[in-house]
């Protein structure tokens, strides 16, 4: 799918781009790349150090594309070819051939398209669609496939990369061969109703989405061929989504729609990631097909490596499609393929077999999807799979709402206003009464079937509403006892029973934005200048099909943050007056004073604390001092990171984080950092504003909260005694005896009450007595709060405070690890119990004095 506007570079292009495999060597061409997806795809492997060959018809824009690449790079080349004449692609091939013998071509990408022609004959006789997209790009495969073989026999592989659509499913009739005869002008699909219009399936979509089908039908039946002969070329597809190129504005019948489906389309190059994963990514495989993720009408988001079609295209399918471009281009493939066996015959050698995907190598299968893949692998949605995106909803539907309300209603059509009203006031009424009556029964039945319609249109704002408070530790213990350690809320299936925890905890994860049992909004997560997102909470392991990022930045942030100099200034002379005054702060102010006031006490202290530590700061500029008391007291800066709330201007942060990650970038910590690979490149800014949301969201909210849940004796959550006699009895000289303390207090009431991962598999699990089954790509909430309340793991005593009892370091769960266990452990969880046993017992003995004077 393509639109006419031209938008800036995307983050995910962006961030694609930072990390590109070098294609010094390599000899690329691609068909199509006037403007859009083709010829970012030219620019950017000219960059990357390729040699591009441009096939475009003789066009000023072929000038000025040309000119643009040239810009770049002196290794590119011109050579006419269109794809609507035979002939044409013929002689471009030849000349092909004649300049290239030597080198051969390591990347063939069949990218040209056009969209929606009316329905007539090109000059062969064919419907200029199905030419275009799909037999002049057949034809022109086969005619260079020596090159193609070529380049394989000396640079170990070759690939042919062919761009197919999320409409190759949109047509209303089957499959049928007619589309590949020469029936140019007597296929129909001219005419336009008005349900096709409103139904944005305007003329010639129905030939448009058969093309489209028959680049990834093609893409199959090569990869099948490519197996039974052992060769080393790949055959991979890709689908752009919903992106913005002159597709449409070249289509007579869609111009119309142009500006307004621009709104919602991701830029040109966050729409070229598929081509450039399937012409780039080292690991991709033959017949690998790459697409936004989402299901078959994905239309925006990173590429992500699909499942096969294998149910919809049959290797009947394939086989009559083959059979079909091979009489259009009137030679037969096959014979030309079988040809050059005997030049590459050694290809075969490297421990291959027949029949066997050539080039695969042992790996654990979810790697295929690392590189610059920041999703999971898969095909089922995701959280319920919405039928619009929230970024679509704010952008298009309610303004359309609110227009079908008003704009009748001016013109005197009340009518229409009234039904419209009544239809948004019935809707609200149906989520009110889930939301009120059985918000858990229907998440249960909604989870397990994501992709009908009814949970597609219901179950978003539930899954928002209802995470609104759910992973409270009161809240989730009041679900806890109505439903038991497994349950579905805030649209996630909850696993919550000590074992099968303390294996989420222990096994790689794949993520994505959500924060808990909280949905996210992707654009206030922290992102450098490069654009890719760098909150880890979100990135998947590498094992579980992330790109490394996840591995790599935390390396980055422990290396540079919490190392050997960190540690030192944890018991320098500033923090040790940090945690003095702290204690003068407890013992002279109210409590409340303490725990909830900005100007000292618990809050000050941390803000003051953590700053100095890890940074190497004196929070003591007035300046400074603003800024980060703004953006970390209170709750409205933690709401800036959440959907939809992030999305007003009243609570979104962007400017205090600024201000922040500028501090943080020009801190003694930061005075010898270097860009390394083994931190995938990290830059400071990166690291300064991915600590901007790690000490807002954990660092500052996690340590006062642990200094309340230890000093003032109020009962929360699972802590229902006042554990002060406690903390005045203990040895305070015992800093085992203080940390087990600190331990058994957070894990009846643990700062952090719920993380999650995404299912990479179907699973099945129990819920009240019965068996359900969830299918891979739901989202699983991990549930600590119920882990550390598990009899089976800590016996009967649970719900008792005892801080002497039996496994309490082996089985703490409480800062996202098993006693140590677990590449997502709280990095700063050594800081926060190293600080915690020296405040308690500083402030402890400040304590004792005081009361022991009283007593006199």
């Amino acid at each position: 799918m393509g639109l006419c506007l031209s938008r800036k570079e995307g983050p995910l292009y962006q961030e694609y781009k930072a990390c590109l495999p070098p294609m010094q060597g390599k000899v690329v061409a691609i068909t199509g790349c006037t403007s859009g997806t083709g010829l970012v795809f030219a620019r950017t492997l000219a960059q990357a150090g390729a040699e591009v060959i441009m096939l475009n018809r003789s066009s000023k824009r072929a000038d000025d594309a040309l000119k643009d690449v040239q810009a770049l790079t002196s290794q590119v080349t011109f050579i006419e070819c269109d794809l609507m004449s035979f002939a044409s692609v013929r002689k471009a091939a030849i000349e092909l051939n004649q300049r290239f013998a030597s080198k051969g071509l390591d990347v063939l990408c069949n990218n040209a398209g056009v969209s929606t022609q009316p329905d007539q004959a090109t000059v062969d006789g064919y419907d200029p669609q199905m030419q275009t997209n799909h037999l002049s790009h057949f034809l022109l495969t086969q005619q260079v496939w020596p090159l193609l073989l070529k380049a394989a026999d000396l640079r170990g592989e070759s690939r042919v990369v062919n761009h197919s659509s999320g409409i190759r499913h949109a047509h209303k009739q089957p499959f049928d061969v007619k589309y590949y005869g020469k029936n140019g002008g007597q296929l129909g699909g001219d005419d336009e109703s008005f349900m096709e219009t409103i139904t944005f399936h305007p003329p010639g979509l129905e030939r448009y989405s058969h093309s489209k089908l028959a680049n990834l039908i093609f893409t199959y039946a090569l990869d099948d061929r490519i197996r039974q002969k052992g060769l080393k070329v790949k055959a991979l597809c890709a689908n752009p989504g919903f992106t913005a190129t002159r597709l449409v504005a070249n289509s007579e019948r869609l111009r119309s729609w142009s500006d307004f489906m621009a709104r919602l389309a991701q830029s040109e190059e966050d729409g070229t990631l598929g081509i450039l994963r399937c012409a780039c990514d080292p690991l991709a495989q033959s017949g690998d097909f790459f697409s936004p993720p989402g299901g078959p009408m994905a239309t925006t988001g990173p590429a992500v490596l699909l499942d096969r079609e294998d149910d919809l295209i049959t290797p009947e399918m394939r086989e009559l499609v083959w059979r079909a471009s091979e009489e259009a281009a009137g030679e037969r493939f096959d014979g030309r393929m079988g040809g050059w066996m005997d030049g590459v015959n050694h290809a075969m050698n490297d421990g291959q077999t027949e029949g066997s995907e050539v080039g695969m190598t042992e790996q654990e299968p979810q790697e295929r999807h690392g590189l610059l893949a920041s999703e999971p692998r898969q095909s089922e949605p995701v959280l319920g799979g919405a039928l619009v995106s929230w970024n679509t909803f704010w952008v298009v539907v309610f303004p359309l709402l609110i227009a079908a309300v008003v704009v009748p209603w001016l013109l005197d059509h009340r009518i229409i206003s009234e039904v419209v009203v009544g239809l948004i006031v019935l809707y609200l009424m149906i989520e009110g009464m889930i939301l009120v009556c059985f918000p858990r029964a229907f998440q249960l039945w909604a989870l397990q079937r994501p992709w009908n319609f009814l949970v597609r249109l219901l179950l978003p704002p539930i899954e928002i509403l209802d995470s609104i408070g759910a992973g409270g530790t009161d809240l989730s213990m009041f679900t806890y006892r109505q439903w038991g350690e497994n349950l579905c809320a805030s649209g996630q299936v909850w696993l919550g029973s000590h074992a099968v925890v303390s294996k989420a905890l222990t096994s790689p994860q794949a993520r994505n934005h959500w924060l808990g049992e909280h949905p996210l909004l992707r654009s206030a997560l922290p992102e450098g200048d490069t654009g890719r997102c760098v909150f880890l909470l979100s990135l998947s392991g590498k094992a579980a099909g992330g790109t490394g990022d996840h591995e790599a930045f935390r390396k980055c942030m422990i290396d540079t943050l919490f190392n050997d100099a960190a540690m030192r200034r944890e018991t320098d002379d500033l923090s040790q007056s940090y945690m003095e005054q702290a204690a003068e702060d407890f013992v002279k102010m109210t409590s409340y004073n303490f725990y909830h006031a900005s100007d000292g006490g618990n809050t000050s202290f941390w803000i003051k604390y953590l700053h100095h530590v890890i940074f190497g700061m004196d929070v003591r500029n007035p300046q400074e001092v603003t800024a980060l008391y703004s953006f970390l007291f209170g709750s409205m800066a933690l709401t800036h990171y959440l959907e939809p709330f992030g999305r007003l201007p009243c609570i979104s942060q962007h400017k205090t984080i600024d201000e922040v990650a500028d501090l943080y970038e020009k801190s003694p910590a930061f005075a010898n950092f270097k860009v390394k690979p083994e931190y995938n490149n990290m830059t400071a800014r990166e690291l300064a504003v991915l600590m901007t949301a790690i000490m807002r969201i954990a660092g500052i909210q996690g340590s006062r909260m642990l200094m309340w849940l230890c000093t003032s004796g109020d009962k929360h959550g699972n802590l229902q005694t006042d554990i002060r006699p406690i903390w005045d009895s203990l040895n305070l000289d015992d800093d085992d005896e203080l940390e087990r303390f600190v331990l058994e207090v957070s894990r009846l009431s643990p700062p952090v009450t719920i993380s999650h991962r995404i299912a990479q598999e179907d699973f099945s699990c129990e819920i009240k007595g019965k068996s359900y089954t969830f299918p891979k790509g739901t989202n699983v909430a991990i549930p600590i709060v119920y882990a550390n309340i598990d009899e089976a793991a800590w016996g009967p005593d649970v719900w008792e405070f005892n801080h002497n009892r039996p496994g309490l370091k082996e089985k703490q769960v409480s800062f996202n690890s098993v006693n140590g266990v677990g590449d997502r452990e709280c990095p700063g969880k050594g800081l926060v119990l190293r600080s915690m046993i020296r405040l308690l017992r500083i402030v402890g003995k400040k304590r004792r004095q005081q009361s022991a004077a009283q007593n006199v």
